[in-house]
């Protein structure tokens, strides 16, 4: 815990801290090597450093499991509220356009937290936006759509991030998706980003 003559105000207009930008460079050359499409730049090395990015994989879906860590995290960000300064909370999540299977844990997110500002939008629509702290929640799908809006989402945090990746649901009764099988690039990429996270790995 910061004494109170470390605390310093979050302000609107903030770079990616340097492990941000490293998180960001990774992904976007894992970007181009698998599906060979432009991406937005990203210089890594910015001066200031954070809190490492949490990233929490699950290789295997399971909404409950999601909500209710996701629920711990957000209960711990907005505890910490009463010591830091306009400390601003989104969560910004990624889905299918063409399945949105995942809006039903954005929603218990939304209504187990009503009592506080937090904004909440699809990476979609967050070009421009920018917060102080971040949580993505992405259900990842095999296209280079998916990345670019991991991409996105995460570059919208300025200091702290704390990303979700999960897999679709898959076809029940006949197939259980897993981030390892069914997302051929998942772990070398999740390797990559090992020295610039804290991952923590469920189910």
């Amino acid at each position: 815990k910061l004494n109170s003559d470390q605390l310093v105000t979050l302000t609107q207009n903030l770079r990616n801290t340097c492990d941000l930008s490293n998180i960001l460079c990774i992904i976007r050359d894992y970007y181009l090597l698998n599906f060979n499409q432009e991406i937005l730049m990203q210089d890594s090395g910015h001066f200031i450093r954070g809190p490492l990015t949490k990233l929490h994989v699950f290789n295997i879906r399971n909404d409950e499991l999601i909500f209710n860590i996701v629920n711990k995290e957000l209960i711990k960000l907005c505890d910490c509220r009463n010591i830091v300064e306009n400390l601003e909370v989104a969560v910004v999540y990624i889905d299918n356009d063409l399945n949105d299977d995942v809006i039903d844990i954005v929603n218990r997110v939304k209504d187990a937290h009503n009592t506080y500002n937090i904004t909440v939008c699809r990476a979609s629509h967050s070009y421009s936006a920018e917060w102080p702290v971040v949580v993505v929640l992405c259900r990842f799908y095999n296209t280079p759509v998916c990345l670019a809006k991991l991409y996105l989402a995460i570059s919208r945090a300025r200091v702290m991030c704390l990303v979700f990746l999960f897999p679709g649901p898959g076809n029940p009764g006949v197939h259980q998706a897993t981030l390892d099988y069914d997302y051929y690039y998942i772990p070398e990429l999740l390797e990559e980003l090992v020295p610039f996270t804290h991952l923590i790995r469920h189910n």
